[in-house]
């Protein structure tokens, strides 16, 4: 009872108040709430109150956590001044084919978009500074992806799990790949790294699909797993001497295994994989 009525209490004020929006303005409105927890059913209520979701993202600044988590919306626009995107905010939207991300977002939250398997494109803006761990995981239609100036580390298991992807450009900035971040992209064939790039860490486990790999200088550490499965990986080179690659790139003894290939190419020669 207390619920539906707070509820009903957030409707009238979002009907009454046209501002923006912070997370905290929502503490203590209603007074036997010390805190104010959004959830799909929330935002789902306020729709059918007669509020469209793109008046409600009008009214805040940060997206709350589970915003719209589990709703049937096909099409997700962010308006211009929106800075963050919660944990979960478009969690299991399975009809969620479009969505456009606004200049001036900096972080989007772990599990953003997760399972939104039928989004097919996103373009990550320059704005974006945080994309959290799982923030795509499970997107498996998506194929087609662009990642902003922003970023410096791709987090765990940001684009695990999204079988369509093909083909993925690490903006310049990025210096370190995280666990899993591209686990079981299983058509993923072509990955180009930056000159910048220094840590890959378990990063492509179970990319069958994945033939060659071209390492650049910048590369100081390969983490466990991090290639672990890609059974088609046939050609590896790296844009360091045979010397660099023993001395100056630290490897794990699991990164490399199961893979078919077993040299690596330097640009004086081979360097044995094993």
């Amino acid at each position: 009872m207390r619920n539906s009525i707070y509820k009903n209490t957030v409707i009238h004020y979002l009907k009454q108040h046209a501002n923006c929006l912070k997370d905290n303005d929502f503490k203590g409105l209603y007074k036997d709430c010390h805190m104010f927890v959004w959830t799909g059913e929330l935002t789902e209520s306020l729709v059918n109150s007669g509020i469209h979701y793109s008046e409600i993202l009008e009214k805040l600044v940060n997206i709350p956590n589970y915003f719209m988590a589990s709703n049937n919306t096909i099409e997700i626009e962010l308006p211009n001044h929106i800075t963050s995107i919660g944990v979960a905010a478009f969690e299991k939207c399975n009809y969620l084919k479009r969505v456009v991300l606004n200049d001036g977002l900096n972080i989007i939250g772990a599990h953003a978009f997760w399972d939104c398997y039928m989004l097919t494109k996103i373009v990550i803006p320059d704005s974006v500074i945080h994309m959290q761990e799982s923030a795509f995981n499970g997107c498996v239609f998506l194929k087609d992806v662009t990642l902003g100036k922003g970023l410096s580390n791709l987090s765990h298991y940001v684009f695990n799990g999204c079988s369509s992807l093909k083909n993925i450009t690490l903006s310049e900035n990025i210096f370190s790949i995280s666990n899993g971040t591209f686990k079981d992209c299983k058509q993923l064939q072509s990955v180009q790294f930056n000159k910048h790039l220094e840590t890959i860490d378990g990063s492509f486990i179970g990319c069958t699909a994945l033939d060659n790999v071209e390492l650049p200088l910048s590369v100081q550490m390969i983490d466990a797993d991090s290639f672990l499965g890609c059974t088609n990986l046939k050609n590896i080179s790296y844009a360091g001497t045979v010397d660099d690659w023993y001395n100056k790139v630290v490897k794990a003894k699991s990164a490399f295994k199961h893979v078919p290939a077993r040299v690596v190419h330097c640009i004086d020669g081979d360097a044995k994989l094993r």
